[in-house]
């Protein structure tokens, strides 16, 4: 029942409808208001029962940041985490298990360079327009070059928007830090890696992406490249 509210209000093409509500107001949209509804008991416990005053909720589509600011008992942050649509496009054309099981192996979606970049400049156009609901003092983008060049820095950066101590990472140095356990079921096969983990920046894409590929995804992404800071011609260096 959860899943099909899910399915009929959140949506991306229901971003506009879900970000005219107002907290406090009537939804008079009744899937949207019964699943807002849920997600307001199911944080409420969340924090209830682990003691938490944080929850990190890692979903990555915009809708689900849009619906945050609806729910009466919780103050919203979101952190709009862009990386290089070159690299985005790269990515997505990799081959990777998300379930290696010998009877129904699952692999991660794929698509090419026109398909990704397009993808790539919905979801952060998308982004941008939900971050005009939040306070700019609970709204932070994030690039992923940046996150990966200082993780700690930008980790801290974090934690003092949403006015907590930097902590629950241990760093072995400034690119190390040591994994613990965690409870993630489902996604990339890099969500479950545990112990000592290197931070590196993966710069495949630069050698790995054909010159056509390169140049489609350029000019596809090129309205949002200099908001981001990315170069329209990319190396190593940049």
């Amino acid at each position: 029942e959860i899943h099909q509210l899910q399915r009929r209000s959140l949506r991306l093409r229901h971003l506009p409808r879900i970000l005219v509500q107002r907290r406090g107001r009537p939804i008079r949209w009744s899937d949207l208001r019964s699943y807002v509804a849920i997600l307001d008991r199911l944080y409420t416990a969340i924090a209830l029962v682990t003691g938490a005053n944080v929850i990190v909720e890692s979903s990555k589509q915009p809708q689900d940041a849009a619906v945050l600011p609806l729910l009466e008992r919780i103050d919203p942050f979101v952190v709009h985490l862009v990386r290089d649509p070159r690299g985005v496009a790269k990515s997505m054309q990799r081959k990777v298990l998300m379930q290696e099981s010998a009877d129904d192996p699952v692999e991660m979606p794929t698509s090419g360079p026109a398909s990704s970049t397009l993808g790539w400049m919905r979801a952060n156009l998308a982004t941008e327009a939900v971050r005009l609901r939040y306070a700019p003092t609970n709204s932070l983008l994030v690039r992923y070059e940046d996150l990966v060049a200082d993780p700690r820095a930008t980790l801290g950066r974090i934690a003092d928007m949403v006015g907590v101590p930097f902590a629950g990472l241990r760093f072995v140095d400034c690119r190390t830090v040591e994994l613990a356990e965690n409870h993630t079921v489902w996604g990339n096969p890099s969500r479950f890696r545990t112990g000592r983990t290197l931070i590196r920046h993966d710069v495949n894409w630069i050698d790995g992406l054909s010159t056509r590929a390169r140049r489609l995804t350029t000019a596809l992404s090129l309205p949002l490249l200099p908001r981001y800071r990315y170069p329209f011609k990319a190396s190593a260096r940049s």
